[in-house]
């Protein structure tokens, strides 16, 4: 208590040293502009689990922690986008990244078990790995702990390169969101691999219930067709706002309204709220902040392909960013963006 309203000399002692990793990262700037050019071939695992989940994927070097964390990480694996805090972690001394500005219910964790991260705006994929081999850690949901591990299988020469974001293979469902983390899960995993286990039909239940598959979850189950799908909306979306991430709300007793109402009060020029996404009639219902306009560039993806850094937009709903014409052409003729394109004012 004596420390109220200062740092505390863990948090003090961290940001010194997250000084010295951001000085050293911008000394080694020079090594990461090539990388930034080149394609990564990760193999991101889930440790702890037998069987594991795995999604085999190619994403640029260029590409924002935020971002890749937002519009690959999550589709990619099957987790829910702007629900959870996340933390990645460099392997090679502990440094933490998150996004600093989510208000996301459980990034209260954060002072409890990293007390302060670096804002992942601030750095991209090339400027921690930066070689075959080398592992950053990626922990989504910080009150559940789900642990992955994304290795370097390869890494691709400028002209090998395309920039583009492409899921490769995987296997194994995604676990329930909300759940207990690794260990826990690896724990109903090695009872449903038993069909004639006592908790068998009690665990396969559970996980059916929080996966909505009740009656039919198969932890195995892996649909890439499904999961690149689910990419390809992320990249065709605006940048979830983290500090308006998702949550619950309910009718407040006295108020008479919805917190929902409370909430369109208070954000920003170029968001909206879009209350009910679980589509429940009654009830506490699932409210998120959304951006209506396009991202920053330093922060986007092509909305067709991926690529980083993609300078021009959709002449018509000024949203949408894209690297170049024939990408924006390419994803107008597929319908991807047709249906969904509405013209600025």
């Amino acid at each position: 208590m004596i420390y109220s309203g200062r740092d505390t000399p863990e948090v003090q002692f961290i940001k010194k040293l997250a000084e010295r990793k951001d000085a050293a990262l911008a000394a080694a700037k020079d090594g990461a502009m090539q990388r930034y050019k080149q394609d990564y071939v990760i193999n991101m695992y889930m440790p702890e689990l037998d069987p594991t989940v795995r999604r085999r994927f190619k994403v640029s070097g260029g590409i924002v922690l935020n971002t890749l964390a937002d519009k690959v990480l999550m589709p990619l694996m099957g987790w829910v986008r702007n629900y959870h805090g996340y933390v990645f972690c460099d392997r090679r001394e502990g440094a933490c990244f998150g996004p600093k500005d989510s208000n996301a219910i459980d990034m209260m964790h954060v002072n409890f078990s990293y007390f302060y991260l670096m804002d992942d705006k601030r750095y991209k994929l090339g400027d921690l790995l930066t070689e075959k081999g080398a592992r950053l850690g990626w922990t989504y949901d910080i009150g559940d702990m789900w642990r992955h591990e994304l290795e370097v299988e390869d890494i691709l020469s400028p002209e090998e390169s395309t920039g583009a974001c492409e899921l490769l293979e995987g296997s194994g469902r995604c676990p329930p969101e909300d759940g207990h983390g690794n260990v826990r899960y690896n724990k109903t995993l090695q009872i449903l691999k038993n069909k004639k286990h006592p908790e068998y039909r009690k665990k396969l239940a559970e996980c059916g219930e929080a996966c909505n598959v009740t009656g039919r979850f198969d932890f195995t189950e892996f649909n890439l067709a499904e999961r690149q799908q689910a990419l390809k909306e992320a990249l065709a979306s605006t940048a979830s706002t983290q500090s308006g991430s998702k949550m619950y709300t309910t009718q407040l007793g006295g108020f008479g309204g919805n917190l929902g109402d409370l909430l369109r009060g208070r954000v920003g020029k170029g968001q909206r709220v879009v209350e009910n996404l679980q589509g429940f009639s009654n009830g506490p219902t699932l409210t998120e902040t959304i951006s209506t306009r396009a991202d920053k560039k330093d922060l986007s993806l092509c909305a067709n392909c991926g690529k980083p850094d993609a300078q021009s937009r959709c002449g018509r709903c000024r949203v949408l960013r894209y690297c170049s014409k024939e990408c924006q052409t390419l994803h107008w003729k597929e319908g991807r963006h047709k249906l969904a394109c509405v013209p600025k004012g």
